[in-house]
């Protein structure tokens, strides 16, 4: 007995989308698909692939993933392009149709297949501060809490200064650095460390006007907020309507910041202690109840 092309593409579409947990999009190009499960590169100061837009170029056919990063697309073209579009991301790759799930990784500007890394089921502890102590082996951060914070150092933890890649040797007392961590227990391991010294471009930077500021949020007013930072100390963060304001990618307003927020700033420097915010960003874990 011989089963219609259509009966064919329908029984596909159906047991696709009895797959809870992402959208499954069907187009007219025959039977065969292209499904993935998509997460972030480390590195990336999102890192859920929530709110990311994948879109099959020149089909129309597109679908907004959620936290678990999967997608279906039924009836597609043999080759395309698989396009990824956030405020963070604008990304693209070449896929071809299979029945096999895709790994995809995506950074900023760019998205690779089959580089499979373990997601962190819970946030990463954000150290920013100054180093006391650097070794092969572990970093010892002094952080906006006046406390001492050591993370383990592995093969597999990123240091970088830009886009430039470093090693341990390359980093110092005394200088400046934002440190991402797992925690396991009481053990801290870095996941990634970027170098962020005034001269590295990542601080004033008096040629392009922008300044950041990154620390514990010690006040919030009604149309700015004051940010303890290392080493510059307290910083006013101004707020308007163009400033960008964001926790987990979501966005929020600024009374959703409150005192003891770890955030994240980046503006146009007014002076050396305030600066007109572009974006912030709320991360890590808030001292308030």
């Amino acid at each position: 007995m011989r089963i219609s092309r259509t009966a064919v593409i329908a029984a596909a579409v159906l047991v696709l989308a009895a797959c809870r947990g992402h959208e499954t999009i069907t187009g007219g190009y025959g039977i065969q698909g292209v499904t993935g499960v998509v997460t972030m590169a480390v590195g990336m100061s999102n890192s859920s692939p929530a709110g990311v837009r994948v879109t099959l170029n020149g089909t129309g056919m597109s679908a907004v993933l959620g936290t678990d990063g999967r997608f279906t697309f039924v009836g597609v073209p043999e080759t395309a392009d698989l396009i990824f579009t956030r405020d963070d991301v604008n990304a693209r790759i070449r896929v071809n149709a299979s029945p096999a799930p895709l790994q995809i990784e995506l950074n900023a500007n760019s998205a690779s297949i089959g580089r499979r890394r373990s997601v962190p089921s819970v946030p990463l502890l954000q150290i920013e501060g100054l180093i006391t102590e650097i070794t092969d082996a572990s970093i010892t951060v002094h952080d906006s809490h006046n406390q001492d914070v050591t993370a383990l150092i592995t093969t597999d933890t990123i240091i970088r200064k830009g886009d430039q890649t470093l090693t341990p040797a390359d980093l110092h007392v005394s200088d400046r650095v934002h440190v991402k961590a797992k925690v396991s227990g009481d053990e801290k391991t870095a996941v990634i460390i970027m170098l962020q010294n005034p001269d590295d471009g990542e601080d004033d930077d008096h040629s392009s006007n922008t300044m950041t500021a990154n620390g514990l949020v010690k006040e919030v007013g009604a149309s700015d907020l004051t940010v303890s930072t290392v080493p510059k100390g307290d910083v006013v963060v101004k707020v308007d309507d163009n400033t960008s304001i964001k926790k987990q990618g979501d966005r929020i307003s600024l009374t959703d910041i409150h005192a003891g927020d770890q955030v994240n700033t980046m503006g146009t420097r007014i002076d050396a202690q305030t600066l007109q915010a572009r974006q912030i960003e709320v991360r890590g874990v808030s001292g308030h109840h």
